[in-house]
């Protein structure tokens, strides 16, 4: 993904999504295990799609993320929500 080494998250929990509209910068914070925290922080943003209408049941897992195409980026849900973002980079840090 855009020459970044992210972890496989299948199965982590999406604790928290923020957006710093002035800096164009979306941070989603994601739990790896009980105690490990890591976030992708994407910037450059110009979209986020946030749908949450949970189609396959209640669920804050991921299935998987992914790159769309060169700047799209996918965050599957277990729910069987797809959240989408727009942006020039994507890093994580744990």
């Amino acid at each position: 993904m855009v020459g970044i080494e992210i972890p496989t998250l299948h199965d982590s929990t999406l604790k928290a999504i923020v957006l710093k509209w002035e800096s164009a910068v979306c941070e989603i914070e994601i739990s790896e295990a009980p105690l490990t925290i890591g976030k992708l922080t994407f910037s450059g943003v110009v979209s986020v799609l946030i749908p949450r209408r949970q189609e396959w049941g209640p669920s804050a897992s991921i299935m998987r993320v992914h790159q769309i195409l060169d700047g799209q980026f996918a965050i599957e849900m277990q729910s069987g929500d797809v959240l989408r973002i727009e942006a020039s980079t994507v890093t994580w840090s744990s």
